[in-house]
């Protein structure tokens, strides 16, 4: 091209000596403008190509947090949880149900050796007088043998018969007073168990109680994060919708570097046809070859400013689409990073979510329920101790009872015979001492009652002690439940460290997108530069224009149908019809070209 712009300028100096424009400047300015094409190539295939690397970086992470998300969101799901609510429930119940069963067999427990406490105090009342008693009966029984010796015969017999059953009262007493002092020290010993069985008793159901709290909670908690689940999976799945659509417009939006390419191509083969059919113009032949050549200058030069405008306005909005469509995809992103941080309760500085507490409490189950299982067993040992205690202490006051009835029919027979004699001093020991025994004995039924008390009380401890060793309630049910928290206190760390995972991913990538989608941002360059080289493009183009409308009549226009045969894309077309068919014998200025890409029914995109 640069031989034959110099034959065209020499040859045609005469010609254009008096013109407004020489070949040389025309040749010149085209040039530059398809210099500065290849340099809008450039700075476009930069700004577009670094988007798209950014893009392509961080579709695939914004996917892999609404991934995540679901998931995170699905470990609270119904059919992901079904089975560890019906552990808990079931849990639950055969826990209330042992709960129930420890209380009725510890107030049962208790019921039975307080009823003992109360028997073994009421029949040590009685058994203090004896001692006494037995000291005006033996006083009295002394007086009876006495008075009799001096007025009978046999009074040797007699006295022998009253040495004897003096002497078996005097072991009755002492047998009486033993028996007392060890009623006594059963009775601490029974005061210290039933404390010890109220206070193991007490702690084996506080220990329930927390440990169905535990449970209602864990059901609590897998209700509400279910719930919660179910309200924020729509607002998940719409902010991944909107981020699908915005991925999807990017994708539309960074297709326009290759139309905005095609663009300028076609600009530069319109300047190339130009440039072609300049050197192939006799431009000395006449006047009109040369004023030709101007009209087509004038005409390409106003139409590629209006595309070249059009170009412009394309490309600055694709990458503002661009740059709103990735701050709408951080945005959503850290919308759903939010959803799943709330939806955990995540504890910020502790990185912990809502279960994870409860399951540090299932985990510590096993001193509860260690305490629960403890009960059986001490309270077991406990209510047999006072069984056997209690069974050896009914038996002796049984043997006490069987003597003292001996012992008083033996009186009662010995003093017969004093029924004959004569006598108001005999009348009267008698009466007293008929009197001593009927106090003796009915001191001895009330023991004899208290004694049948005892006697059931022991019948009821070692049933109650037989209960506690095999009620599948109270052992069989909290020795399952012990497998059974275990079971539960691992699903819920597991479920604990994939929720924390997923969270920590999600909130990583979010921040990522947003970082990547500022640095994709900041890296667009040539914005400003882009804008300002089509402005001077167009500076130039619409100059040559003006120069050459100043000289040459405007009624007249070149065919354009060449460079329209160029186009590949309808906006082109439209632009060129609307330039070529709506303006005919006007130029336009630069103001003008600017109004006709601008114009609402231009095919922009």
């Amino acid at each position: 091209m640069a031989t034959n712009e110099s034959t065209h300028t020499g040859n045609s100096s005469e010609v254009t000596s008096s013109s407004i424009c020489t070949v040389s400047e025309i040749v010149e300015l085209f040039e530059s403008v398809d210099l500065k094409i290849q340099a809008l190539h450039q700075c476009s295939a930069e700004d577009f190509l670094g988007l798209n690397a950014k893009f392509k970086g961080f579709y695939k992470e914004s996917k892999n947090v609404s991934k995540d998300a679901s998931a995170l969101l699905e470990l609270f799901s119904r059919s992901k949880n079904d089975q560890l609510k019906s552990d808990l429930e079931r849990c639950r119940t055969e826990l209330q149900q042992s709960l129930v069963a420890l209380k009725e067999q510890q107030s049962e427990t208790l019921r039975i050796m307080r009823q003992l406490n109360d028997a073994l105090e009421e029949y040590l009342f009685p058994l203090r007088h004896i001692n006494n008693e037995f000291a005006i009966l033996n006083m009295e029984l002394i007086a009876v043998d006495a008075v009799f010796r001096s007025v009978s015969k046999e009074n040797k017999a007699y006295s022998s018969r009253f040495n004897a059953i003096t002497h078996e009262w005097e072991n009755f007493v002492v047998e009486i007073v033993e028996t007392k002092k060890l009623s006594q020290v059963f009775l601490q010993e029974l005061s210290y168990s039933l404390n010890h069985i109220e206070l193991i008793g007490g702690r084996g159901i506080r220990s329930l109680i927390s440990l169905l709290d535990y449970v209602e909670q864990g059901k609590h908690l897998f209700e509400v994060k279910q719930r919660e689940s179910d309200e924020n999976l729509p607002e998940l799945r719409a902010k991944g919708d909107s981020c699908a659509k915005s991925i999807a417009d990017v994708i539309t939006s960074l297709q326009y570097q290759d139309i905005i390419r095609q663009k300028m191509e076609h600009i530069q083969q319109a300047h190339i046809k130009l440039l072609e059919n300049l050197r192939q113009t006799d431009v000395r032949a006449t006047e009109d070859a040369w004023t030709s050549v101007l009209v087509q200058v004038r005409d390409i030069s106003a139409l590629q400013a209006a595309q070249l405008l059009a170009t412009n306005k394309e490309y600055q909005a694709a990458i503002e689409a661009i740059a709103l469509h990735f701050r709408s995809i951080a945005k959503e992103m850290s919308a759903v990073a939010s959803i799943c941080r709330n939806t955990m309760s995540e504890d910020e500085h502790m990185r912990r979510t809502a279960i994870s507490d409860l399951a540090e409490r299932f985990r510590r189950t096993d001193s509860l329920l260690a305490r629960v299982l403890d009960v059986f067993p001490e309270c077991t040992r406990e209510v047999l101790f006072i069984r056997d205690g209690a069974n050896t202490l009914q038996k002796r006051i049984d043997e006490h009872l069987q003597t003292f009835a001996s012992l008083s029919q033996q009186v009662r027979e010995l003093l017969e015979p004093f029924r004959e004699v004569k006598g108001a001093h005999f009348e009267n020991y008698l009466a007293q001492i008929y009197e001593m025994l009927d106090t003796m004995h009915h001191n001895m039924e009330t023991v004899r009652v208290h004694n049948q008390v005892i006697f059931e009380a022991i019948e009821g401890l070692g049933l109650y002690a037989q209960k506690l060793g095999e009620s599948d309630l109270l052992w069989l049910y909290v020795q399952v439940n012990v497998r059974r928290a275990h079971s539960l206190a691992e699903h819920l760390l597991s479920t604990e460290k994939e929720s924390n995972t997923l969270l920590l991913n999600i909130e990583k990538t979010s921040r990522a997108i947003c970082d990547d989608t500022q640095a994709a941002l900041a890296a667009v360059r040539y914005y400003d530069f882009f804008e300002n080289v089509i402005a001077e493009i167009v500076k130039g183009l619409s100059a040559m224009s003006s120069r050459i409308c100043a000289n040459v009549d405007l009624s007249v226009h070149s065919d354009m149908t060449e460079v329209r045969d160029l186009y590949t894309m309808e906006s082109e077309r439209k632009l060129h019809d609307q330039f070529t068919g709506g303006v005919q014998g006007e130029a336009m200025s630069e103001e003008e070209t600017g109004a006709a890409a601008d114009d609402d029914d231009l095919e922009l995109f």
